[in-house]
C-alpha cells in the first residue's frame, strides 16, 4: 500500500503514524510522508490526502504535548484536569475529577462546541433522570469561554470504550457482536429524532459502548441539525446531503456505515440486505424511522440467528475511558 493510500484509508493518526512514542520521530514521520504525497512535489497526486496527512498530523501532535494537570477556574468554580481522555478533530477532553472538560482546539471552532453545548441542553434537561433513553446522552453540564476558546463540562463518562478502540482490536468484528452496538445507535438517534434532533456526526469515535453490560454513549454532538464539519478519517461516513439540508435519515446512513465498517462483509444475506437499503444515495429513498427499522432488526435477527444470548465483548484494559 502506497504513502497516499496508508493515508487515504486512515481512520486515526496511528493508521498513518504508527505506534510513535515521541514528538521528534512524529515530526521525521510526518517529514517523509508529506515528501511523498505534496502535491507541489508530486503532479496528479490529490491535495486531499496532504490535507487529511495534516489533519491527522495536528491530532497526533496534540496527543504527545507534556500533560501537566491544569486548573480551569470560572465565578466560583473550577475544573481540576488530571489526564487526557480523548483528542479529537475539533477538541480535547479532560478528566477533572467526575466531570469531563472538552476544550476546542481552535476558536474557529468555537461555534461547533457551542451548537453541541445547546442541543444537549435542550435535548438532556439538568433535573432529567439519567434513564431509558436518556443513558445513551452525555449529560451537559456548563459551557464558557477561557482565553477565547469554548470550553464545555459534561459529567465524567467512565468505563467506556469507543468503537474505532473496538474495530482496532477487532477489525473483522462478528456480526453479533456488532448488532447490540448498531441497536443502540439506532435507539438513540431514534429518540433524538423524536425531540427533532439529527445528530449528524456518527462515526466510530462518536459511540461508546461497554463491553460488559453492553450500554453505550453518543458524544460528538457539533454536527446536530447541520454539518458544518466532516471528520478527515471518516469522510465516506457521510452521506450525499452532508453538505446541505440533514434529516433522520442522514443519521440512519451513518449507522448503517458504523456497522458496515465494524463488521465487514461477513454478514447474513438477510441483514445485508436490511443494510444495504439504510445506504441508498438518495435520502428520499432511505428509510428514515430508526424505531421502525430497529424493531425491524429483532425480527430478522430471531429468523437469523434464534433468540437473542448474551455475548461480552473482551477489550485490553487501555482501550477503557
Amino acid at each position: 500500500m502506497t504513502a497516499a493510500e496508508r493515508i487515504q484509508h486512515a481512520t486515526a493518526p496511528t493508521d498513518v503514524f504508527g505506534n510513535i512514542v515521541d514528538e521528534e520521530t512524529l515530526k521525521s514521520t510526518y517529514r517523509k510522508l508529506a515528501a511523498q504525497v505534496h502535491p507541489d512535489h508530486n503532479p496528479g497526486m490529490d491535495p486531499h490526502v496532504f490535507a487529511k496527512l495534516n489533519e491527522l498530523h495536528e491530532i497526533a501532535r496534540r496527543s504527545f504535548k507534556p500533560f501537566k494537570p491544569f486548573t480551569i477556574s470560572i465565578k466560583s468554580r473550577s475544573y481540576t484536569c488530571t489526564r487526557l481522555v480523548a483528542t479529537g478533530d475539533i477538541s480535547d477532553v479532560y478528566e477533572a475529577g467526575d466531570k469531563a472538560v472538552k476544550i476546542v482546539a481552535n476558536p474557529r471552532d468555537n461555534d461547533l462546541m457551542e451548537n453541541e453545548a445547546k442541543v444537549l441542553h435542550d435535548l438532556y434537561p439538568t433535573k432529567q433522570p439519567s434513564e431509558k433513553f436518556y443513558r445513551y446522552l452525555p449529560r451537559f453540564v456548563e459551557t464558557f469561554k477561557v482565553n477565547g476558546r469554548c470550553v464545555t463540562v459534561f459529567e465524567r463518562i467512565a468505563d467506556l470504550v469507543t468503537l474505532e478502540d473496538v474495530h482496532r482490536t477487532y477489525p473483522a468484528l462478528d456480526y453479533r457482536d456488532a448488532v447490540w452496538m448498531f441497536k443502540r445507535i439506532l435507539a438513540s438517534t431514534g429518540f433524538a429524532h423524536t425531540k427533532g434532533v439529527v445528530h449528524g456526526g456518527l462515526v466510530p469515535s462518536n459511540v461508546l459502548v461497554h463491553p460488559i453490560d453492553h450500554g453505550a454513549k453518543i458524544v460528538g454532538w457539533c454536527n446536530a441539525n447541520n454539518i458544518r464539519s466532516i471528520s478527515p478519517s471518516y469522510k465516506s461516513f457521510y452521506p450525499s446531503e452532508a453538505k446541505g439540508k440533514i434529516t433522520s435519515a442522514t443519521d440512519i446512513f451513518m449507522a448503517a456505515k458504523i456497522f458496515v465498517f465494524m463488521v465487514g462483509d461477513k454478514l447474513p444475506d438477510r441483514i445485508q440486505r436490511f443494510t444495504s437499503a439504510l445506504l441508498l444515495n438518495n435520502p428520499a429513498r432511505r428509510p428514515s424511522d430508526a424505531w421502525a427499522l430497529h424493531e425491524e432488526l429483532d425480527e430478522i435477527l430471531l429468523q437469523v440467528v434464534g433468540k437473542p444470548k448474551y455475548r461480552p465483548l473482551h477489550m485490553p484494559k487501555d482501550t477503557w475511558r
